[in-house]
């Protein structure tokens, strides 16, 4: 989040500026299993505001090793 964060930034935007959110896990129950650590980690960065949020399991991810990789779309008005 923190790296999402400064990449909006450097573009003028906001974590609340982001409208969709694709998270794509590895493992889906252990990304669940840390429900309430996700869930803090959320809170933390976004507050009470909820961007759409898609989160689908994969085999594997771009880099090995990697068990999370998270895009956003964020709008920004001129």
């Amino acid at each position: 989040m923190k790296n999402i964060e400064v990449v909006l930034k450097t573009g003028g935007a906001r974590l609340t500026d982001i409208v969709r959110m694709n998270i794509y896990c590895t493992d889906r129950d252990a990304f669940y299993s840390h429900g309430k650590e996700v869930g803090q980690i959320y809170n933390t960065y976004f507050g009470d505001y909820v961007p759409a949020v898609t989160l689908v399991e994969v085999s594997r991810l771009f880099m090995d090793g990697m068990m999370i990789e998270i895009d956003v779309i964020a709008h920004i008005d001129e």
